[in-house]
Parts: C-alpha cells; structure tokens; sequence
C-alpha cells in the first residue's frame, strides 16, 4: 500500500507542478516590472537579460524571442503612458531588435503570429516612436501576413488617411 501511494505520489507530483497560462502571466508581468525598474537605473543590458531569463513563452506561439518582443513593446508603452519618453524610445528600439529574427521567419512563430508582431510595432511606431511611414510599413506587412484581420486593415486605412492629409493629398 504504501508502495503504491509512493508511486501516484511520483506520477502525479509532476502534473501539479506545471505552470498554467495564469501563472505565466503574472510571472511575465513581474519580469517586465523588475526589467522597467533595471531600464529607469539606466541598465538595458540588465534588463534584457532579465527578460530573457525569466519570461515565459507564451501560448500563442513565436518562442521566446517573440515574446521578448512583445515584453518590450508592452514595456514601451507602459513607459509612455507614465510619461517617461527617453525610456519609452529606449524600450521601443529594444523591441524593434527582439522582433527582427520573429519577422524574419527564423522563430516558430505562425504568419498570424507574426502579423499580430507588426500590428502591434505599427502602434509602437506610431504612438511611441512618431514615425508614420515605418508605422503603415507594419500595417501593410501585418495584412499581408493575415488579411482577414480588421484591425489591421483598419490601421492602415487610418494611417494611410493621415499621412496623406499630411502631405497635403486627398481627404
């Protein structure tokens, strides 16, 4: 008997062990606040190796390099949102860089994976960066990664309206 307990005891330890999507979410969400603490003390290098170590992979796919990337781009934003600009512009080029191999087609990530990448670059360049041109750039690449895809479409439109209003075009 006690064989037998000591046993399902060894089986099942395992499968309590494994993390749910939950856990991983608040464990990514404590790295990218300890990495946005590490980018204010001016160590990007830290921060990025934090990151790296201790972000979990998320579901949706892209391994670890996709969701470094996208780490930094909420981390952009959050820094942006606090008003604290030369960080939100440090974070911004950080992600620009983790996301290169993602958009380059050398990660597991899927084509809707890797249009969900440059929907959410477009709005990074867009909102963060104050580059319009790069930004319909992701747009227009996120569509053609996954054309049904609304938001997608309907930023581009919308960026295409406003760099043409800027350049004087049609409205």
């Amino acid at each position: 008997m006690k064989a037998l307990l000591l046993l399902l005891t060894f089986l099942f330890l395992p499968l309590l062990a494994r993390s749910t999507p939950r856990d991983d979410l608040w464990q990514n969400q404590r790295a990218r606040r300890a990495a946005m603490e590490l980018f204010r003390s001016g160590s990007t290098a830290n921060a990025l190796l934090h990151l790296h170590r201790n972000l979990r992979p998320a579901a949706s796919g892209g391994g670890e390099q996709g969701t470094l990337a996208q780490s930094l781009i909420e981390i952009a934003g959050d820094f942006y949102n606090r008003r604290e600009l030369p960080l939100a512009r440090a974070a911004a080029q950080q992600a620009l860089l983790a996301a290169e191999p993602v958009l380059a087609d050398r990660s597991p990530a899927t084509a809707q994976r890797r249009a969900q990448l440059y929907l959410s670059l477009g709005v990074l360049h867009e909102t963060v960066l104050f580059d319009e041109r790069s930004a319909l750039a992701c747009y227009e690449a996120a569509v053609g990664l996954h054309p049904a895809d609304p938001v997608s479409r309907n930023r581009r439109t919308l960026a295409t309206e406003k760099l043409q209003r800027r350049n004087g075009g049609a409205r």
